[in-house]
C-alpha cells in the first residue's frame, strides 16, 4: 500500500531499505504482475451493509484466481469496490496471459450471476517493485477510460490499440432542429445509435464520452432557452443531478442521463405548448403563496420558465398580467375576510402578503374605491 500510495519513493533502493526495516523478504529482482479488479456497478439497489457483505464475497472469489498456484500472489483491498491482485511476474509468460484472461472472464461472469455486480479486470505487465505505482496508475486510467463495457477484461495491449483511434463527435445542430420541432424520440434514437456505433467500433473512451455529454447538455439547454424554459431549474432536482454526475462513467450511465434529460425536456416542452396547463399551475402557486412577498421571478422559476416568456403566455390566456392577477386575488380575499370575519385590518393585510399596513390600505382603496374599514361597515354580514 505504501508503494502504491507512493509513501515509499518509487526507487529500487528506497523499496529495498523499507522492506529490510520491516523484515519483509524481498529482492530487487522480484517481478510482479498487477491485476486491477473494479466493481463498476451494482445490478440492483444495495444498502451499505449489503455492499460490504457482497464485496467480501467478491474478494474471496477473486482469491481463487491466486490459488491456482500456492503463493503466487496477494490481494490488496483499495477503495470501495476496488482490489489489486499482485501475481508473481514469472507466472504469466507467453500463453500464461491468455490463461489468466480466461480465468478473469469466468470470474466476471460469476460476479454477474451470483453477486449482482458488474466487474471489470485490467491485466498489467510484469514489473519490478519500483515500477509498480506507475503500472497501477496506468491500470486505473484504463478503468476510467473504459466507458463502453462494465463487464470487461482488458490488457495493456488493448489499451494501446484503443487510445490511438481518432475520435469524432457528431454534428448536434441537426439534433437541435429536431428538438425544436418536438421530435424528441428521434434525438434520443440518434444519440443512442451514435454511442452504440462507437462501442461496436471499439472507439468509445472517456476522452470522447466527456465532450459528447457536455455538447449534448449544451444543445438541450440552447433548445430549451429558445422555448423560454429555464433548463438549469428544470434539471436541478436530485435525480437529474445524480444522473449527470455519473453520465461520463459508462455507456449505461450516459444513456440513463440522456433518457432522463430528453424525457423531461419533452414533457415540459409539451406542457408549455399547452399554455393553459402552465397558467393553471401559476394560478395555483399564487393562491398557495399569497401571504408571501411574491415576485414575477419567483413565480416563473416555479414553472421553469423565463419571466418574460411566462408573462406573455399568461396574458395571452387570462387577458391580464401576472402582477394584476396577483393584486386581484389579494384584494378579493381581503374583501371576503373584511366582510365575513372579525380579523383586524393589519392581520388581514399580513395574511395576503402586505407587511406595511398603510400600503395595504392604499392599494385596497385604489382597487375597491373604499378604505378597508369603510368596506367592512358596508358589507359586514352580507
Amino acid at each position: 500500500m505504501d508503494i502504491l500510495n507512493q509513501s515509499i519513493p518509487s526507487h529500487a533502493e528506497a523499496i529495498r531499505k523499507a522492506a529490510e526495516e520491516r523484515n519483509i523478504p524481498y529482492s530487487p529482482e522480484m517481478t510482479f504482475l498487477p491485476l486491477l479488479i473494479q466493481v463498476r456497478r451494482w445490478d440492483k439497489p444495495v444498502t451499505l451493509r449489503d455492499e460490504k457483505i457482497i464485496e467480501y464475497a467478491i474478494r474471496k472469489s477473486a482469491e481463487e484466481i491466486l490459488q491456482e498456484r500456492t503463493g503466487s500472489g496477494i490481494l490488496v483491498s483499495l477503495d470501495r469496490g476496488r482490489m489489486l491482485a499482485l501475481l508473481n511476474g514469472n507466472y504469466v509468460p507467453g500463453q500464461g496471459v491468455e490463461k489468466l484472461k480466461n480465468s478473469c472472464e469466468a470470474y466476471v461472469l460469476a460476479c454477474k450471476q451470483y453477486f449482482y455486480s458488474s466487474v471489470s479486470c485490467y491485466i498489467g505487465e510484469p514489473v519490478q517493485a519500483d515500477e509498480m505505482a506507475g503500472m497501477y496508475l496506468r491500470l486505473s486510467r484504463m478503468d476510467e477510460d473504459n466507458v463502453a463495457n462494465d463487464q470487461k477484461v482488458l490488457t495493456l495491449e488493448e489499451e494501446r490499440s484503443v487510445s490511438g483511434i481518432q475520435q469524432l463527435l457528431p454534428d448536434m445542430s441537426i439534433w437541435a432542429v429536431l428538438m425544436k420541432e418536438g421530435a424528441f424520440d428521434q434525438v434520443l434514437a440518434a444519440a443512442r445509435s451514435y454511442i452504440e456505433s462507437r462501442v461496436k467500433d471499439n472507439q468509445l473512451t472517456s476522452t470522447l464520452l466527456n465532450p459528447f455529454i457536455q455538447d449534448f447538455q449544451q444543445m438541450v439547454y440552447y433548445v430549451l432557452q429558445v422555448k423560454g424554459i429555464q433548463a438549469h431549474q428544470l434539471f436541478g432536482d436530485a435525480e437529474s443531478l445524480d444522473l449527470y454526475s455519473k453520465s461520463t462513467r459508462s455507456v449505461t450511465d450516459s444513456l440513463d442521463w440522456i433518457r432522463n434529460t430528453v424525457r423531461k425536456a419533452a414533457d415540459f416542452s409539451s406542457a408549455v405548448e399547452h399554455s393553459p396547463s402552465v397558467v393553471e399551475k401559476v394560478k395555483e402557486y399564487i393562491h398557495q403563496h399569497l401571504s408571501e412577498d411574491l415576485s414575477r421571478e419567483d413565480i416563473a422559476s416555479h414553472v421553469y420558465l423565463n419571466p418574460d416568456y411566462l408573462t406573455r403566455i399568461f396574458k395571452k390566456e387570462t387577458g391580464m398580467s401576472i402582477s394584476d392577477y396577483l393584486l386581484q386575488q389579494r384584494m378579493n380575499i381581503a374583501a371576503r375576510l373584511l366582510a365575513n370575519t372579525g380579523l383586524t385590518v393589519s392581520s388581514i393585510a399580513a395574511q395576503i402578503g402586505y407587511a406595511n399596513f398603510s400600503h395595504f390600505s392604499r392599494m385596497f382603496k385604489k382597487y375597491h374605491g373604499k378604505s378597508p374599514l369603510e368596506y367592512r361597515q358596508e358589507h359586514a354580514g352580507l
